[in-house]
């Protein structure tokens, strides 16, 4: 310390021979340097700063060496190349289980719409509470999807149910609508006031999962009471026109007289 006394002040420096290991990782030797960031102040905030001071240094190794950042910026590489070789077969999973409840291909990409800006959402909201989207906040945001869509099927079984919802009347779909908010705004109080414990717990790891979860969900639940309704009337209405229009098709196609035949001697 610049301010402090001499080291030879409290004690005797000596140097002496002593048996150690060389830390060798995928044959090649390496050494770590680590050290303890002030309370309350994120990783991924002290990595970015500290990469740019770096870079604005001037620093370069010599040839032979380099340099890599692990802590949590490794654990988040990692955490997100394993997330990614699983991420198509969890996909295909969810779609083919959202078809087959509800028979449609339309509404099933209809949810995962939902379940995509839910994740936008998400990390919006990380972003306007200034948490970055570190290791902690990937994995709120995966298990942001499977809550997410929850609202949005409660919403889209009650439509089906509706005979008259399903012709795309206005009127039929806002009455289910205001029917179902009552549920959807309940899942939705009931999970924001389970994290917000976490959220105001403080700390570097359970905040960022609170922020990214609490936002996609409430941001979800606007999409389920918004979106759906609407996308769901236009794709009612287009189906009802298109029946409409095939039907006098078929139907004339069913009336108009084939050609004439007479037999001899039928006369």
């Amino acid at each position: 310390h610049p301010n402090g006394i001499p080291v030879q002040a409290v004690g005797q420096l000596t140097l002496r021979p002593e048996l150690a290991s060389i830390t060798r990782r995928n044959g090649e030797r390496s050494n770590t340097i680590a050290g303890f960031i002030t309370a309350g102040v994120l990783p991924a905030t002290v990595l970015s700063t500290f990469q740019a001071r770096l870079e604005a240094s001037g620093f370069a190794l010599p040839p032979g060496y380099r340099y890599e950042f692990g802590g949590e910026s490794g654990e988040r590489d990692e955490a997100v190349g394993n997330l990614l070789a699983s991420v198509g077969v969890l996909l295909v999973l969810m779609l083919a289980t959202l078809v087959l409840s509800f028979n449609s291909f339309r509404l099933a990409a209809l949810i995962a719409v939902v379940a995509g800006l839910s994740a936008g959402l998400a990390m919006l909201s990380l972003w306007l509470f200034h948490y970055p989207f570190g290791f902690t906040a990937i994995v709120g945001t995966m298990g942001l999807i499977g809550v997410a869509v929850n609202d949005s099927i409660v919403v889209l079984a009650a439509l089906r149910e509706e005979p008259q919802a399903r012709l795309g009347e206005r009127e039929a779909v806002v009455t289910v609508v205001m029917r179902s908010t009552r549920h959807v705004l309940s899942t939705t109080v009931t999970t924001m006031a389970g994290f917000t414990p976490l959220l105001i717990s403080g700390g570097g790891f359970w905040p960022p999962v609170a922020v990214a979860i609490g936002g996609g969900v409430t941001g979800a639940t606007l999409l389920a009471l918004y979106l759906i309704p609407s996308a769901y009337m236009l794709l009612m209405r287009r189906r009802a026109a298109t029946s409409k229009t095939a039907a006098p098709d078929a139907w004339a196609s069913a009336a108009r007289p084939g050609p004439l035949t007479m037999e001899p001697g039928s006369v």
